[in-house]
């Protein structure tokens, strides 16, 4: 299991405080489960039942530039 660290300043950040809780609440999610290189593989079912976030669309888009869609081809 991989060890992180989360920046200690990052809820007084300003960005991340005017996140809505979901929004916030996924970042965290990215940050915790996103390989080395800051890659997540979604699976959106097991997404939401993990956070209880009911659309992730809705999140992405409030996230809007900081998240860059990866496709396989």
């Amino acid at each position: 299991m991989a060890k992180r660290f989360i920046d200690t300043n990052m809820f007084a950040d300003e960005w991340f405080g005017n996140l809505s809780k979901d929004g916030k609440l996924f970042f965290v999610y990215y940050i915790t489960t996103c390989d080395h290189a800051g890659i997540l593989k979604v699976n959106k079912k097991l997404l939401e039942f993990q956070t209880g976030i009911k659309s992730l669309e809705t999140v992405t888009k409030e996230l809007g530039d900081c998240l860059i869609t990866v496709k396989e081809n």
